[in-house]
C-alpha cells in the first residue's frame, strides 16, 4: 500500500502541485497568467477538443473490422494484421511524422499541413490501444447470440442494435477514451503535421515552456491535465460496464424487452 500510495503521489500529486504552484505565481517567469490570451485559451482547448474527438471517432471506427476479424475468424491472416497494426507501437511518433511529412511532399501535396493528414498520423499511431479494446468488446458480444437473434427473426440491424452495440458498447467507448487521451497529450505528430495557425494546449505548453514562461504555460497545462482526467473517468466508466457485461451469466440477453 505504500508503495502504491507513493507511486499516486508521484504521478498525479507532483504535476498538479507544480501546476497549482505556477498558477499562483505571477510575475514568476516571463509571461504572467494574467496576460494569457483569453481567447488563445479558448482556441486551443477547442483545437484540442476537436482533433481529440476527431480523431477518436475515426481511429475506433477503422479498428472495427480488423477487431470484427479477430473476434469472428481467428487465424493466420488475422493474426498477421493485428501484428501488422502493433508495429505502429515500436515506432517513435516522430520518425511515423517525418515519413508522413516526406510523404505528402512528394506525393500528397494537396493534403500537406492539413488537420485529414494530421488526423491519418494519429489514427496510425494509436489504432493497437483502439484494437485492444474493440477486440476484447466484440469478442464479449458472443456470435452464438446474434445466431440466435437472427433465428428469432431479427435483421441484421436490429441484430446489431438490440445484441450487439449493448455487448460491446462499453468497450468501444474505452477504446475511443484511450485514443482521446493520447490524441490531446501527443506533441510531436501534432508540432509537424498541424496546419499552420492550429495551436493544441500541448503545443502551446510546449511553446510557452521552451522559453521558461512556465506561469504562461500554467493554464494551459491545467485545461489539458483537465481533459486528460475527464476522459480518464470515462475510461474507469466504460471498462467498468465492460467488465461487468464480461461476467454477465451465460445466455443473458442484453435486452430484457
Amino acid at each position: 500500500m505504500a508503495g502504491f500510495i507513493t507511486l499516486n503521489a508521484a504521478t498525479l500529486g507532483v504535476p498538479l502541485a507544480m501546476i497549482g504552484y505556477w498558477l499562483t505565481q505571477p510575475g514568476a517567469a516571463a509571461i504572467t497568467p494574467a496576460e494569457v490570451s483569453p481567447e488563445l485559451l479558448f482556441s486551443t482547448t477547442f483545437a484540442s477538443l476537436r482533433l481529440g474527438l476527431t480523431a477518436a471517432f475515426f481511429t475506433t471506427l477503422l479498428a472495427l473490422p480488423l477487431g470484427w476479424l479477430l473476434a469472428r475468424y481467428p487465424g493466420r491472416a488475422a493474426t498477421f494484421l493485428e501484428r501488422t497494426a502493433f508495429i505502429a507501437q515500436g515506432v517513435p511518433s516522430l520518425v511515423i511524422a517525418l515519413a508522413i511529412v516526406s510523404l505528402a511532399v512528394r506525393m500528397l501535396e494537396p493534403l500537406y499541413q492539413g488537420t485529414t493528414l494530421l488526423i491519418a498520423a494519429y489514427a496510425m499511431l494509436f489504432l493497437p490501444l483502439a484494437l485492444v479494446s474493440v477486440r476484447a468488446a466484440l469478442m464479449q458480444a458472443q456470435q452464438r447470440l446474434e445466431e440466435t437473434a437472427r433465428a428469432l427473426g431479427l435483421g441484421w440491424f436490429e441484430t446489431l442494435r438490440r445484441v450487439v452495440l449493448p455487448l460491446a458498447g462499453p468497450g468501444l467507448g474505452a477504446a475511443a477514451s484511450m485514443v482521446f487521451i493520447s490524441v490531446v497529450t501527443e506533441l510531436n505528430a501534432t508540432l509537424l503535421l498541424a496546419p499552420i495557425g492550429t495551436h493544441t494546449l500541448a503545443t502551446q505548453v510546449w511553446t510557452d515552456t521552451s522559453t521558461l514562461a512556465f506561469a504562461a504555460a500554467a493554464p494551459y497545462a491545467a485545461l489539458l491535465t483537465a481533459l486528460s482526467l475527464a476522459a480518464s473517468g470515462l475510461l474507469f466508466a466504460f471498462a467498468g460496464r465492460s467488465a461487468l457485461a464480461g461476467h454477465a451469466p451465460a445466455g443473458t440477453p442484453p435486452d430484457a424487452n
